[in-house]
C-alpha cells in the first residue's frame, strides 16, 4: 500500500482540500447514515421538507437483531447506485477519488436512536456490540466494492464517536473502524466531529492513515502526538469562513499554518463541511495564505523529523546528530523534541 505521506511528499507545496467545497486535493464519496440504514432494510420518513429519519423501534433487542441477520439483506439496487456514482466521479475529475460511508456507530444510532445508543453502550454493551458488528459487515462489502472499481482511499466520517470516552473508543468504534480499513489496500481516512484530542491514539489505532479533525480540536497539539506517517487534516471553523470578518479568517488561517509548518504530514482543511451560500471571497481568503505560506524543503522536513525522533528516542549519540547536523535544522528539531514531551507529560496526566 502506497502511503499517504509519501503522497505529499512527491510535492513541494502545502495541500489544501476543503471539505465538499472549493479548492481540493481530492474527492470523495460518503454514503449517508440514513441512505445506508436504508440499504440494510430499515425504514426511513421524510420528516420534514428537508429531513430524513429511520423510523423508530425497528432494532429493539437481540432477538431482532437475530433475525435481520438470518436474512442479511443488502439491497443491491441501492449499492449499484453508489458504485455508478463513484464511476461517473471518477470519470468527471483528475483528481484522486475515494469511496466511503458515515461510520458504523453513526449508522447504529440512526436505526437505534442517539440517546439508546449511548444507553446500551452502559446497560447492553453486548447487543450494541452485535449491532455494530453486523453495520460493519456490510461496510467491508461497500469498500470491497469501491475498491473492485478503482476508489483511491475510503473515507469514514463517524461523528457520534467524540461522545464516548477514549477508553470507550475502541470498544464502541474503533476496533470496526479498523476491521473496515483493513479490508483494503487503499489508505483510510477518518472524520470525527468534536473535541478529540483525548481521542488521538485510539484514532491512530484505527488505521486510518489521514486523520480528519474538528476545528475544537487544537491541531498544535494534535500534529505532535501521531506518528510520522499519520497525516492531520484540518481545520479551520466553516462558521467563520460564512460569517467571520476577512482579518479574522486570515489570522485563523495564519495560526494553523503556523502550528504546522514543521510537518509535511498536514493538509489544509476545514473542520467539518463548508456550509451552503458561504461567501467565495472568505474561503479565497483562507486558500490564498495557505498557498503563499513558505514551508520547508522536503528535504528539511526529513531532516527535522529525524533529528526530532533521534532526541525523544534517546539513543545513540543525539549530541553528535545534533552537530553535524544544519544549526537552523538542529534548532527547530530541538524545539519540537522538547514541545512533544511536553504534549505527552500533559497527556499522560491527564490534563486535556
Amino acid at each position: 500500500m502506497k502511503k499517504v505521506i509519501d503522497q505529499l511528499f512527491e510535492k513541494n507545496y502545502r495541500p489544501i482540500s476543503l471539505i465538499w467545497h472549493s479548492e481540493k486535493a481530492f474527492e470523495f464519496m460518503c454514503w449517508h447514515y440514513i441512505d445506508f440504514a436504508a440499504s440494510m432494510g430499515f425504514e426511513s420518513y421524510q420528516a420534514t421538507k428537508l429531513l430524513k429519519q429511520t423510523k423508530a423501534n425497528q432494532l429493539p433487542n437481540q432477538e431482532a437483531l437475530d433475525k435481520v441477520r438470518a436474512i442479511h439483506y443488502f439491497d443491491k439496487a441501492r449499492l449499484e447506485d453508489e458504485l455508478c456514482n463513484m464511476k461517473k466521479l471518477k470519470q468527471s475529475t483528475d483528481l484522486p477519488v475515494g469511496g466511503g460511508c458515515f461510520g458504523p456507530l453513526t449508522v447504529a444510532s440512526t436505526i437505534l436512536g442517539v440517546e439508546e445508543t449511548l444507553r446500551l453502550s452502559a446497560k447492553d454493551p453486548g447487543f450494541l456490540e452485535a449491532t455494530l458488528a453486523y453495520i460493519t459487515e456490510h461496510m467491508i462489502t461497500l469498500a470491497k466494492e469501491e475498491a473492485k472499481i478503482g476508489m483511491e482511499f475510503f473515507w469514514i466520517a463517524e461523528p457520534l464517536a467524540s461522545l464516548f470516552p477514549p477508553k470507550h473508543f475502541y470498544q464502541f468504534c474503533g476496533k470496526y473502524l479498523k476491521a473496515i480499513f483493513d479490508c483494503v489496500d487503499e489508505p483510510g481516512y477518518l472524520h470525527v466531529c468534536g473535541k478529540t484530542i483525548k481521542h488521538t491514539q485510539a484514532m491512530v489505532d484505527t488505521g486510518a492513515q489521514v486523520l480528519s479533525i474538528d476545528y475544537s480540536t487544537d491541531i498544535f497539539d494534535c500534529i505532535r502526538m501521531v506518528p510520522e506517517d499519520v497525516v492531520i487534516m484540518g481545520n479551520i471553523n466553516p462558521m467563520l469562513l460564512k460569517y467571520g470578518d476577512q482579518n479574522e479568517i486570515a489570522a485563523e488561517t495564519l495560526k494553523i499554518n503556523e502550528a504546522c509548518k514543521n510537518y509535511k504530514n498536514f493538509i489544509f482543511s476545514t473542520g467539518c463541511s463548508i456550509p451552503e451560500e458561504t461567501p467565495v471571497e472568505n474561503i479565497a481568503v483562507a486558500t490564498r495564505i495557505t498557498r503563499d505560506y513558505s514551508i520547508h524543503s522536503n528535504e528539511d522536513y526529513r531532516a527535522i523529523r529525524e533529528l526530532t525522533q533521534a532526541l525523544l528516542s534517546k539513543k545513540g549519540d543525539s549530541e553528535a546528530l545534533v552537530k553535524k547536523t544544519a544549526p537552523h535544522i538542529a534548532e527547530i528539531a530541538s524545539e519540537e523534541a522538547a514541545l512533544i514531551r511536553t504534549i505527552d507529560r500533559r497527556y499522560k496526566n491527564g490534563r486535556y
